[in-house]
């Protein structure tokens, strides 16, 4: 009996120890909050449409292992959603886009950034560029600019191309940037020209 009870014992532990850890690679956890009332389907039906929401802005929230909120940050709009999870060897990297798009105008839509946890805080992802100069990876989608994702082997690369007025000529950006094992690393040209949304980028070679 002593030592069925024992043997008992010794399984209810390992039970609960296995609770424990998976309960522990769980988190921080990273969600992303909408407002009350902002249903699955609102987003849905105004997605891309600029229409106007009395919502409040939608947050990404941190969770502890308690479940408590540890960190948050505020996103620029009410409609958002995290489009899919990189996962860089130890590392996981939310990709977030927020639709910033209006009833008119070019320069307007939805627009991706990347966020990491560390050190229980949330992090935007920045890019390295050779002039020691750093940046955030953010990438839109508007009628001057488009951006596509490829991966290559260990590494992925993000091409990001953007058309603006400046002193009153128009300009092209070209932005390359590149994942690999966790290091982001980002390149640009700029050309004089004019570039509008036009069924994506198809001119890979042209980025540094």
């Amino acid at each position: 009996m002593r030592k069925k009870l024992e043997i008992f014992v010794f399984v209810g532990l390992t039970l609960a120890l296995s609770t424990l850890n998976a309960n522990a690679r769980d988190c921080p956890k990273l969600s992303l909050t909408l407002a009350r009332g902002l249903t699955e389907k609102i987003l849905a039906d105004n997605w891309g449409t600029g229409n106007s929401l009395a919502f409040e802005n939608a947050r990404l929230t941190l969770q502890g292992c308690n479940r408590n909120p540890i960190d948050s940050i505020q996103l620029s709009a009410s409609l958002a959603r995290i489009d899919q999870i990189l996962r860089l060897r130890k590392d996981q990297v939310y990709v977030v886009t927020t639709d910033l798009s209006q009833p008119a105008g070019s320069y307007n839509g939805p627009l991706t950034e990347f966020y990491s946890v560390s050190n229980s805080h949330i992090e935007r992802i920045d890019a390295a560029f050779s002039d020691d100069s750093r940046m955030p990876v953010r990438l839109s989608k508007t009628g001057k600019s488009d951006w596509k994702e490829e991966v290559r082997g260990g590494h992925t690369d993000f091409y990001y191309i953007t058309c603006y007025l400046k002193n009153g000529k128009f300009f092209i950006s070209h932005f390359h940037f590149r994942v690999n094992v966790g290091l982001w690393k980002g390149a640009v040209s700029i050309d004089p020209g004019f570039w509008e949304f036009g069924g994506g980028i198809r001119e890979i070679p042209r980025f540094p």
